[in-house]
Formats: C-alpha cells, structure tokens, sequence
C-alpha cells in the first residue's frame, strides 16, 4: 500500500546515544491516505523518553497514479465478497466438477 524509504542512524552526545529512523512514504493510491498525527513524549523501552514526529511533505495528490486503485486490498477484497453469492449459485452448473 505504502512506498518508501526508511533511514536508521544512531549517534551520541553529551554522553547520551540517540538512535532514530526516519521515513518517507507515499501512498500507492488516492484511497489509501492516512490522518496526520503528532505524538510526543511516548515512552520507549529503554532508560530514556521517545519522541515521534510526523511532517507531511507534499499535500498533492498524484492523479495520474489513480488506476492504482485496482490494486487496493480492501477495495478488491469488497468486490471479491459481493461476488460470492453468485459464484456459490453458479457451482452445481461448471464443468469438472
């Protein structure tokens, strides 16, 4: 659903090692767009605090990318579903079996 790229550093200072990762990610399709959020503060699993910061980059959509949509899990999923009646009515009539 998702493209991009993740980076992972670590460095010290003032006796203290840092670690971070950071990402850039973009959509595959229009519908696959994700509420901003921020979180601060959250506490991590070692002696120190983490913090998560989240920065939209480019609000654009990429519309020429919109035919990505046929690719998109919970849509296929959704017609997949619908479909199911009608095959289950259609498996006395097909062939071999």
């Amino acid at each position: 659903m998702f493209a991009g790229w993740i980076t992972f550093s670590a460095f010290a200072e003032d006796g203290l090692t840092y670690a971070q990762a950071q990402v850039l990610m973009r959509a595959s399709d229009p519908m696959s767009l994700a509420a901003h959020a921020a979180v601060a503060g959250r506490a991590s699993r070692c002696h120190g605090r983490g913090r998560d910061d989240t920065v939209c980059v480019d609000r654009g959509r990429q519309w020429s990318r919109a035919t990505n949509i046929w690719h998109n899990a919970g849509i296929r999923s959704g017609i997949y579903m619908t479909g199911a009646p009608i095959r289950l009515f259609a498996r006395p009539f097909r062939r071999g079996g």
